[in-house]
């Protein structure tokens, strides 16, 4: 029970970060010189093939804050016993995740998903197996997923939802999840992840924008919890679902093995501190060869 309280207590702390007001934010003085995941991906030049139009993209997590964004969504629902407020009121983590899609694929239409259960974490792969049912009936095109890998007991719980989302077409996108039909991504780095390499690599952190409260705190050199880089791997899904958001658009019949084809036969190895990415993927490059099908 305590570590419920503790994880709504951060929750509620930083949701006054995340305001609609312009004054609440500061763009990084050199967010138009250092490498961003948009520059890396050349999605930029992608967007000019496609925006993700008419494609529909579904993202599992939690804080999705749609009363405060609805411009955000195309819909949403809550999976989780008394979570409503996960999907409606609080600002965290599935934001960042749609705002981070809606950067890539901004015209393709994003569903908020509730399924993390803060107070029963058991029951997360039996969560996620219903949403993942929800979105086969809804004609879901993609789902992303950027949380903690599911425990090995619970794995047949969400491999037979896997199997049910990919025989009806979905495309998933999930991080930790070595499912053989998932694209996974994964950041700049090569290595197994939950029993097996990913299949992408993609630019694992870039949150240019901070709260100013916290921007002067970086200017005065005082270490904070945004101090960038902001590493996180649980980008690489939301970046990775909008390119193939964009990939369907122009080709709406492709499936899971055709897109992960492209991706891999149009990425480039990269070295990114020291770590080698063998699967860094070039958005533009993959758009142009789904062009070409």
């Amino acid at each position: 029970m305590k570590k419920v309280i503790l994880i709504l207590a951060l929750l509620l702390l930083f949701k006054p970060m995340f305001s609609d007001d312009p004054r609440s934010i500061m763009v990084f003085p050199d967010a138009n010189s250092r490498m961003t995941f948009f520059s890396l991906h050349r999605l930029h030049e992608a967007q000019g093939l496609s925006k993700g139009k008419g494609v529909k993209v579904g993202i599992l997590d939690h804080s999705f804050a749609m009363k405060s964004h609805p411009q955000l969504y195309a819909g949403g629902e809550n999976f989780v016993e008394g979570g409503e407020e996960f999907l409606t009121d609080q600002e965290w983590h599935g934001y960042w995740m749609a705002n981070t899609l809606h950067e890539v694929a901004p015209e393709a239409e994003i569903f908020a998903l509730n399924t993390v259960p803060f107070e029963k974490p058991e029951t997360h792969a039996e969560i996620l197996a219903k949403a993942i049912d929800w979105a086969i009936s809804h004609k879901i095109d993609i789902l992303t997923y950027s949380q903690a890998a599911i425990k090995k007991e619970y794995k047949p719980i969400l491999n037979a939802a896997l199997d049910r989302a990919h025989r009806a077409g979905i495309i998933t996108v999930f991080i930790h999840t070595g499912h053989p039909g998932n694209i996974m991504p994964t950041g700049l780095w090569s290595g197994k992840d939950d029993g097996r390499e990913a299949d992408v690599n993609i630019y694992h952190y870039d949150y240019s924008i901070v709260p100013i409260a916290e921007y002067q705190k970086l200017r005065s050199g005082e270490k904070t919890w945004w101090n960038p880089p902001f590493l996180s791997v649980s980008s690489t899904s939301p970046v990775l679902g909008g390119i193939v958001a964009m990939m369907r658009s122009i080709k709406p019949t492709m499936g899971a093995k055709e897109c992960r084809s492209i991706l891999q036969e149009t990425s480039f190895p990269y070295t990114f501190e020291g770590e080698r990415a063998p699967h860094a993927v070039d958005a533009f490059a993959a758009l142009k060869k789904t062009m070409e099908k």
